[in-house]
């Protein structure tokens, strides 16, 4: 016999919904092998996956640093070429007979100006006592100054500067190095 809803609501004792069943429930006690199987496929998948983005992560660290350092060497440049052009202006707008005094590497000269540079940054030091990172280059920039774009009055000029750093990121084992370039540009009032 099938209990009703208003025969539900009314009765006492243990329910059941059908007469004649026991009111013993087969239950499973655990998990079976085939979830604890399923279980183990999807954490490996899981885990393989958070390899792989340790893996890329890893690159683009590596990769971002290299790409760090070639900008701020680039933006050292640029530093030294203002530092320059500012010290000259004011030479010359004080004292127009004044000789300007020679700097190294003199960024207003006609020629480009290449020089070496180590990954953290300062120029390659050759003695014995260097360790390897501070003797080898690592960045190579090129600086080049295009003609004057303006004169200004008579002891003056405005000329555009664009440095380019090249250097060598390291490929995954096997691999060979990708060649990589930043360009910086910047316009500068200086005396001449």
């Amino acid at each position: 016999m099938i209990l009703s809803p208003r025969k539900f609501a009314n009765a006492k004792g243990p329910i059941t919904f059908a007469q004649g069943v026991g009111t013993r429930v087969n239950r499973q006690a655990g998990f079976s092998m085939i979830e604890m199987l399923m279980t183990a496929f999807i954490l490996a998948v899981g885990i393989l996956g958070l390899t792989a983005l340790q893996s890329v992560a890893l690159t683009a660290a590596t990769r971002s640093k290299g790409y760090n350092g070639a900008v701020a060497v680039a933006g050292h440049i640029l530093e030294s070429i203002e530092s320059q052009a500012r010290q000259r202006w004011l030479i010359i707008t004080n004292d127009s007979t004044a000789t300007l005094p020679a700097y190294a590497p003199d960024y207003f000269g006609a020629a480009d100006i290449t020089e070496n540079f180590t990954f953290n940054g300062h120029y390659p030091d050759l003695s014995a006592a260097a360790n390897s990172v501070n003797r080898v280059p690592f960045f190579t920039v090129v600086t080049h100054g295009d003609p004057d774009l303006h004169a200004v009055a008579t002891s003056g000029a405005i000329r555009n500067y664009t440095v380019t750093v090249t250097f060598k990121e390291a490929g995954a084992a096997g691999q060979t190095a990708i060649t990589r370039t930043v360009v910086l540009s910047k316009t500068v009032l200086y005396g001449k």
